[in-house]
């Protein structure tokens, strides 16, 4: 839940103090994929930024990159915000 938790952490950072709310959305496909989203009304897309060992911010979308299988964006129409989405193959020990 790691990736969960940086894209929501991502979320409430930068875009919540703008456009207010976020919608977190956790599915599981047949094959125990999880496929996670989050939502938020700002239109401006994240962006995967150089690591700063020394930094505590800055790594959330590197650390989702690394832990899933696929990450991206889907823009709401009308700029009204996006989607930031995550999948996440099971861990060994869960299949």
């Amino acid at each position: 839940m790691s990736g969960a938790s940086e894209l929501v952490t991502n979320a409430l950072r930068h875009a919540s103090q703008e456009n207010g709310d976020i919608t977190l959305r956790l599915g599981r496909t047949e094959d125990r994929t999880l496929w996670l989203e989050v939502q938020d009304g700002t239109p401006k897309h994240p962006h995967l930024q150089p690591v700063d060992m020394i930094s505590e911010v800055g790594c959330s979308l590197v650390i989702v990159d690394y832990l899933s299988r696929g990450c991206g964006l889907h823009p709401l129409e009308g700029d009204t915000g996006k989607v930031v989405f995550a999948v996440i193959d099971p861990c060994p020990r869960d299949r």
